[in-house]
């Protein structure tokens, strides 16, 4: 019987695959504690690690799932980030995991919690008029990585870099983007592993925040999937600020994330 985290974190993985493929240097490898995912440049929040498989209540082995992923990225001179699933821990790890971290060098950037909903509720209010289109051309791609800059607050070049490559956006990583007036101003991804849809880069530009566009973009992404693959259960890791949103959206937390990064 599948645990209620690994929904999250399987496809949690699959979204972050996606920057091994982005800039056409890129690499995924696999050992039996650990994943490592490159971009291939050194964007620490673009270079990723993740646990393999949980972490055993006896002989816990944390230190050596951290050494692993820090040997190398640091033989790549790149920077990186450690997405650890706290479900995948023992007791044990769990309590001595920050400090485990900061002896290599890694430090708590965040802590999130990985969401399901199955059933949205009902929106409170009249939807705003907005128009919707789906990533599939260059300027498509060029309004998300200027929403995805200005939103998350890295720079545009490296926005460009990661996000900017046809070749992946594939049938598994799906955008949207959401226009105001002619305007883009909200953006969301969507990725599919199996049955499950999960919803990443959720994002309006600050000026037009706090008026619902962002929740219509969200409603729109999760129709259309619904629409085209039948996909009924969906997943996200929610930012302190959207929170409120997607539990008023219908999301339950079914586990938590903590992010480490150097």
């Amino acid at each position: 019987m599948s645990k209620a985290y690994e929904i999250v974190e399987q496809n949690l993985r699959q979204s972050l695959r996606f920057f091994a493929r982005a800039t056409g240097s890129g690499q995924v490898r696999e050992t039996p504690g650990v994943t490592m995912i490159s971009c291939g440049k050194n964007y620490p929040l673009f270079n990723s690690a993740l646990l393999a498989s949980e972490v055993p209540g006896e002989n816990g082995d944390l230190g050596s799932r951290i050494s692993t992923p820090a040997t190398y990225f640091s033989n790549l001179g790149f920077g990186w980030s450690y997405w650890v699933c706290e479900d995948m821990l023992d007791e044990k790890s769990q309590r001595g995991a920050a400090g485990l971290f900061h002896s290599r060098g890694l430090h708590r950037v965040v802590g999130t919690p990985g969401m399901v909903a199955t059933q949205l509720t009902r929106p409170r209010m009249k939807p705003p008029q907005m128009q919707f289109r789906r990533i599939e051309q260059a300027h498509h791609r060029i309004a998300f990585c200027h929403i995805t800059a200005m939103v998350f607050e890295i720079p545009f070049p490296m926005s460009r870099d990661v996000y900017d490559c046809e070749s992946a956006w594939r049938s598994d990583f799906v955008g949207y983007l959401g226009y105001l007036n002619g305007e883009p101003v909200t953006s969301t991804i969507v990725v599919i592993t199996g049955d499950v849809a999960g919803l990443y880069s959720v994002a309006t530009l600050p000026a037009h925040q706090h008026k619902g566009l962002g929740e219509a973009t969200v409603r729109y992404a999760i129709e259309q999937i619904r629409a085209e693959r039948g996909i009924q259960k969906f997943i996200l890791q929610s930012s302190r600020e959207g929170l409120g949103l997607y539990v008023r959206l219908g999301f339950r937390e079914v586990c938590r994330f903590t992010i480490y990064r150097t």
